[in-house]
């Protein structure tokens, strides 16, 4: 591993460990979700090689990657769904309020949200309701047709995007319906 890379891998996975224990209260859990992001990374930096992944790296391009490994590795409460799949966006947010304890009939302003909004629309309303109840709905920049999005404690929001930006992985306040 050269030493450009290793300080690379350095750097992420230093913020990679913030963002776990920012999220975890389960220390342990936090230790397992980093060792999953960072087998993640590992392979990837195989699949593109040293080169490809620092160029990448300092071009800023890394962030999608990045923010689709911090989901997948269960770093806090995210998912993923297709950019068409109201139902399971309506889905799998339940399933992150449920994991969280969040009792809240969210009132989407129409009658059926499945055939009358799209997924971007579920993730905006609903923030605007969550925020109420002291919690953010953010979704991950990953440049591909599909929503990441994480479930976190308001009051951890700007300690987050902080650190997801150390590592050029951007977010999406959910703050406006339209993109």
């Amino acid at each position: 591993m050269s030493g450009n890379l290793l300080n690379i891998v350095e750097q992420i996975m230093s913020s990679v460990s913030k963002l776990a224990y920012l999220l975890n209260d389960d220390k342990e859990y936090a230790e397992e979700a980093i060792e999953r992001f960072k087998d993640m990374l590992e392979e990837h930096i195989d699949e593109v090689g040293e080169d490809a992944f620092c160029e990448s790296f300092h071009e800023g391009f890394l962030g999608y990657s990045l923010a689709s490994f911090i989901d997948e590795a269960q770093i806090g409460n995210s998912f993923s769904v297709d950019w068409k799949d109201t139902e399971s966006a309506l889905d799998w947010l339940g399933d992150a309020l449920e994991l969280e304890g969040i009792k809240i009939d969210i009132d989407y302003s129409v009658d059926d949200p499945v055939n009358e909004l799209d997924a971007r629309q579920i993730f905006v309303r609903s923030n605007q309701q969550l925020q109420s109840l002291g919690y953010s709905l953010l979704g991950f920049d990953t440049g591909d047709d599909s929503y990441r999005e994480i479930l976190l404690p308001s009051d951890s929001v700007d300690q987050f995007i902080q650190i997801a930006l150390e590592i050029n992985v951007e977010m999406d306040l959910n703050d406006t319906e339209e993109e």
